[in-house]
């Protein structure tokens, strides 16, 4: 039977077990999470882990550094390096300070010249 089975090039079935992909489907959650934690420590980040880091796609990354809008380093000409402290600033870059519903009722208030 096995013999059979290399000589037409057949695979055994795959048999697949509903715990053992839970269990794979924990673990590569604990990667990513492994993987988060470690642009905590690291101080320059590289094309892809930039792009991971940021939320940007590889060509909206490209793009934005080839005109010069992200910081980035070229140290041998070719390849792509990021300050982590860098892209943090230029992703708090223009902040928005919305104001609550709350504040604005107040300054109607004040304008009509009511006491709260």
């Amino acid at each position: 039977m096995e013999q059979q089975r290399t000589a037409t090039n057949e695979q055994p079935e795959r048999v697949e077990c509903p715990s053992c992909l839970l269990r794979l489907s924990l673990l590569q959650a604990q990667v990513e999470k492994v993987e988060k934690l470690l642009y905590c420590i690291k101080d320059t980040l590289n094309f892809k882990e930039a792009c991971r880091y940021t939320g940007l796609s590889d060509s909206q990354l490209y793009k934005l550094t080839k005109a010069g809008k992200v910081p980035h380093y070229k140290p041998s000409g070719k390849l792509l390096f990021f300050s982590k402290r860098e892209l943090d600033g230029w992703l708090c870059r223009n902040h928005e300070c919305g104001e609550s519903p709350c504040r604005e009722e107040v300054s109607e208030v004040e304008l009509k010249g009511m006491d709260v």
